[in-house]
């Protein structure tokens, strides 16, 4: 439990790293996902976030959630707020849905948003993870437990190493997430999960997007 003393801690050190961001507390509130009236309680010490809302808070302002609670970590850095954007909010769509999203052509209503954390195009779109095919045990891998939302982008070029939405079949309906891999000539579609098969993309018959952030739901 966090005591009177690490909340005054916690509040100061967010009043801090927002003066050097130059935000105000909407456009702080904005970027993490939550509103005004919040970031005041955190900043007065009346209120803690909880983990995901730190977490967003600590993205938001250039540090991490260690720092924030306790002055210890990675404090934040004046550079990397530079050339910062507003955070989009982006749809939270079904697996069914993908493929008109993936294709620049979204349709229906999505389950919601989420705050993009990293600045994105207009086109972007999240989906939760809800299978095991890319949970990695190599902890030199990021890996993707049941639960985490992944942000792709159609508009960012896809290369070698990147994790990617993978849509395929006449109309793009078999989707899959998978990690891009080339091989010689050849380029891979690997799950982490080595108990899942590998896949090809088929020139034509194959669409990739990106993955350019991932949350975890703690």
């Amino acid at each position: 439990m966090i005591n009177e003393h690490e909340s005054q801690g916690f509040a100061e050190r967010v009043k801090q790293a927002r003066g050097m961001a130059g935000l105000t507390q909407s456009e702080l509130a904005e970027r993490a996902g939550t509103v005004a009236r919040q970031i005041s309680l955190y900043e007065s010490g009346a209120a803690m976030p909880r983990r995901t809302t730190l977490e967003r808070l600590a993205h938001a302002l250039g540090t991490d959630a260690e720092w924030l609670l306790s002055g210890e970590g990675t404090p934040p850095q004046v550079g990397a707020f530079e050339g910062t954007v507003a955070i989009r909010n982006v749809p939270l769509i079904s697996w069914v849905q993908a493929p008109n999203y993936a294709a620049l052509n979204p349709a229906g209503l999505p389950d919601g948003y989420i705050p993009a954390v990293i600045d994105v195009s207009a086109n972007a779109f999240a989906l939760r993870i809800n299978g095991i095919s890319m949970v990695s045990t190599d902890p030199s891998i990021p890996s993707f437990p049941v639960g985490t939302i992944v942000i792709f982008d159609p508009l960012t070029e896809v290369k070698p190493g990147d994790f990617v939405l993978h849509l395929s079949g006449n109309d793009l309906s078999a989707v899959s997430f998978r990690h891009l891999i080339q091989d010689g000539t050849t380029m891979i579609l690997r799950p982490l999960n080595v108990q899942y098969p590998t896949e090809t993309p088929e020139a034509g018959a194959s669409l990739l997007v990106k993955a350019v952030a991932a949350i975890t739901i703690l």
